[in-house]
């Protein structure tokens, strides 16, 4: 029998001496094997020394000081069990000294004087658990106080400075505060990048583009009737929407529609090609083969269209 065999064969008389805190040296001597051997056997099977401040450690356990939990061996070093302690005690304001814990609180929590509810842990610094509850309820504005939507006139709680329940609702009560006040030359219009330009007869039109502001110049420098098209155009959108079209000119003169485009999207083709105009002239940038370039330079060359 080796001396391995003998140490394991006595594991349950081993097991008793390490309760008792004897030494490596004392199981050796007993068992009459090689210390270095026996060293080896009992690392592996008790951790040895660390097997002893185990023992030692289990007398006098550590404690979460978050949630009161006991830490094992290996976590001795740490204050909290878990992260999630750790995260909970530093979001309700224990990471310096002096606060109450939430174990210390729990054993005696401060109760609301008016309806006797418990506070819970993260208002332990307030004397009433709300508003409703405290004296002045009368004098500061509820939050919650219940109040009908401008829009649709169903009843939300909110505070007094909102008028509305919903976004959709905020949207709706934004549009109509602005409508007349904002746009373009047409209802609904947008505003450009551009400016104004004032036509030989006085008028002025809002240009949402340069290339616009450039049209128009042309079309006064031929001598062309034309006027802001007013008018829309239905059609339905990819999607299935239901929308209108407005070109950007009406040539009075040639009874036509003209529309100047820097760039085209799949979008746009479609609303162009599917909106039923009698009469459409799409002008283009030489970057989508039209020759707007060429106009610019030479404004003849818009006659070549409307002919």
């Amino acid at each position: 029998m080796t001396q391995l065999d003998l140490l394991i064969q006595h594991k349950q008389q081993i097991k008793i001496w390490m309760d008792e805190r004897r030494s490596v040296n004392y199981i050796a001597k007993k068992l009459n094997v090689c210390v270095t051997i026996a060293r080896k056997y009992l690392k592996g099977y008790t951790g040895n020394k660390e097997y002893t401040n185990i023992l030692v450690y289990n007398q006098n356990i550590k404690k979460c000081i978050c949630c009161g939990n006991n830490i094992d061996y290996a976590h001795r070093h740490n204050k909290f069990c878990t992260a999630s302690c750790a995260a909970t005690y530093k979001n309700l304001g224990g990471v310096t000294t002096g606060h109450t814990l939430p174990t210390e609180y729990n054993k005696n929590p401060k109760n609301c004087p008016t309806c006797g509810k418990i506070l819970e842990y993260k208002y332990k610094h307030k004397t009433y658990c709300s508003v409703k509850c405290s004296p002045l309820s009368n004098i500061i504005p509820l939050k919650n106080k219940p109040q009908n939507c401008v829009i649709c006139g169903s009843i939300f709680y909110n505070i007094q400075s909102v008028k509305t329940c919903s976004k959709k609702c905020k949207s709706l009560l934004l549009s109509k505060s602005l409508k007349e006040k904002t746009g373009g030359p047409r209802v609904g219009g947008g505003w450009g990048k551009h400016s104004d330009y004032t036509a030989k007869n006085g008028t002025i039109f809002h240009c949402q583009s340069n290339m616009e502001y450039s049209m128009c110049k042309i079309l006064d420098v031929l001598n062309i009737k034309w006027q802001r098209n007013l008018k829309g155009f239905a059609y339905i959108t990819i999607d299935g929407k239901n929308r209108k079209y407005y070109p950007d000119y009406y040539l009075i003169d040639y009874d036509v529609y003209l529309e100047t485009k820097g760039y085209i999207t799949k979008d746009m083709l479609h609303k162009m090609n599917t909106s039923n105009i009698p009469k459409l002239i799409i002008i283009k940038n030489r970057k989508y083969g039209g020759d707007f370039e060429d106009i610019e330079t030479q404004p003849t060359l818009l006659l070549n269209h409307l002919n």
